[in-house]
């Protein structure tokens, strides 16, 4: 990994589902967030259930909402749901 894409205080970088945060290069609607990660060789990616997501009713995590945010999941045809 280049260290020099890396924040200068050593701290992870978290960015929403539009990609914004402080930096200028991912606030441009034009710039995918994921693909400016895979060019700073990050690979392994693990999808968060957003903390405000819809749930499916028929998940597991939905016996517990307050895990959105925290829980790996995917976005279903009826909501969010975790990996079985």
């Amino acid at each position: 990994m280049d260290s020099s894409n890396m924040p200068s205080n050593g701290e992870l970088v978290q960015l929403d589902h539009t990609g914004s945060d402080n930096s200028p290069a991912l606030r441009s609607p034009r710039v995918n967030p994921f693909r400016r990660l895979w060019e700073m060789d990050y690979r392994r990616f693990v999808p968060i259930v957003p903390p405000q997501a819809e749930l499916s009713p028929h998940s597991f995590i939905a016996r517990r909402p307050a895990s959105r945010g925290k829980a790996v999941g995917e976005l279903g045809q009826h909501g969010w749901r975790g990996f079985n």
